[in-house]
């Protein structure tokens, strides 16, 4: 660091006022905040822990430059906080002739699965991007599997149900179709994300 008269320079940079450093100073190469901008930081009370925090903070100028102009408050932004934003599947075979089993699992948006009771609109589909309802009804029950969730409402009949997963955030939908109809099931969490949709059950996922 140099000293001209009163005035503080790093290597050709000049610094008004006084620069107290503590430890080592590394990096900062591509820096372009501006003088007023670094400012601001000091004029909002930042201290040294403050800067700490940012210090794993992966997002680039880009992605935080998104973020301009937005007026959301933290408890407006939060409200989306620890909602379910897609649904995993795990399909089994039935223990009776006919039945399948779909486990519904809701995921935050890290993918993570929800620790809590979420609502999700389900439904069974002929088109593999969950499109419409399909036009074939199975042969028997379209429902909970028991203790395994809870049926809100029938929307259409053996093909569209709103529910609620169990407290750990999955449910498991029982069918049974004697046809064993190649149905896809979809699931969109209701003030969540878009449809999750599974693959084509098979004639192996249904029980003997």
């Amino acid at each position: 660091m140099n000293t001209r008269g009163n005035q503080k320079h790093i290597g050709n940079q000049e610094i008004d006022g006084n620069l107290t450093v503590t430890g080592t100073v590394t990096g900062g190469t591509g820096l372009d905040a501006t003088s007023a901008e670094i400012n601001a930081l000091h004029d909002a009370g930042a201290v040294g822990a403050d800067f700490v925090k940012l210090h794993a903070v992966t997002a680039s100028k880009d992605e935080l430059n998104i973020l301009d102009g937005v007026t959301a408050t933290k408890n407006e932004l939060n409200l989306v906080d620890n909602l379910p934003a897609s649904v995993g599947f795990t399909i089994a075979q039935g223990a009776s002739s006919g039945l399948c089993e779909i486990t519904l699992q809701a995921k935050d948006a890290a993918g993570v699965a929800m620790a809590r009771a979420c609502l999700l609109m389900v439904h069974l589909s002929g088109d593999p991007g969950g499109v419409g309802l399909t036009t074939v009804s199975a042969s028997g029950n379209v429902q909970a599997k028991a203790a395994s969730g809870t049926d809100m409402g029938i929307l259409t009949a053996k093909k569209c149900l709103l529910v609620q997963t169990k407290a750990d955030g999955a449910y498991i939908l029982s069918l049974t179709d004697s046809a064993k109809t190649a149905f896809y099931v979809a699931a969109t969490p209701l003030l969540g994300g878009a449809p999750s949709v599974s693959r084509a059950l098979t004639t192996n996922d249904y029980g003997a």
